[in-house]
């Protein structure tokens, strides 16, 4: 279901990856998907024509942030009337007044910190997943589920990058880009039949 209705739970973006998943809390700030198509145009004096290949290679584009706090944390954090949240909160003034040590003892109980180190985690496991050349099997491969739009590709990250803001000191801003190999539902070869049938397109014995 890619949208809330009220029944259904809403999900919203998801990494798979060797039997893991990633479910990413917070939509991203800004998203883009880029489809070109292999096309090239040459102008001559009697006009233009075009060669065209058909699609390219789609790719998408987003950041955004892995959020702050859970529920759970925020309430701790408000106001109660018992002193519960005061060390919470002396580190929170430690923080905007630049200390580094308040920021990492802050961290430990922020979500958006794990959920990131999470994200940053999986993405790492992908790019050392196989020696450099190694045929990628199926069980190796990342896929990306994007439910709110109902696009799901089997990707390669190529580029992982991280922000820090000195206006959002305690966020963890990631930008990503993706590959799209393939539709997540695409076979990720031709089966015997369809082999046999190419072979025999072009009049090409197995045992070539």
């Amino acid at each position: 279901m890619p949208q809330s209705d009220g029944i259904h739970r809403l999900r919203r973006m998801e990494f798979e990856f060797m039997g893991q998943t990633y479910k990413f809390a917070l939509n991203p700030e800004e998203y883009r998907q880029s489809e070109p198509s292999r096309i090239t145009v040459t102008q001559t004096k009697g006009g233009a024509f075009a060669d065209d290949f058909g699609a390219g290679v789609p790719s998408i584009y987003f950041k955004g942030t892995t959020g702050f706090r859970n529920t759970e944390m925020r309430n701790y954090l408000n106001d109660t009337g018992d002193g519960s949240n005061n060390q919470q909160r002396f580190l929170e003034g430690l923080v905007r007044q630049g200390s580094l040590w308040a920021q990492q003892e802050l961290e430990k109980t922020l979500t958006g910190f794990l959920k990131f180190k999470e994200l940053r985690d999986l993405i790492r496991r992908y790019y050392t997943k196989a020696p450099p050349g190694a045929i990628i099997t199926p069980d190796l491969e990342l896929v990306y589920h994007n439910y709110t739009d109902d696009e799901h590709w089997v990707v390669t990250p190529k580029t992982f990058d991280l922000m820090r803001s000195v206006s959002r000191p305690l966020m963890y801003l990631y930008e990503v880009q993706l590959v799209c190999m393939r539709r997540a539902d695409e076979p990720t070869q031709a089966d015997e039949g369809n082999m046999d049938m190419v072979l025999n397109l072009f009049d090409v014995g197995e045992d070539f």
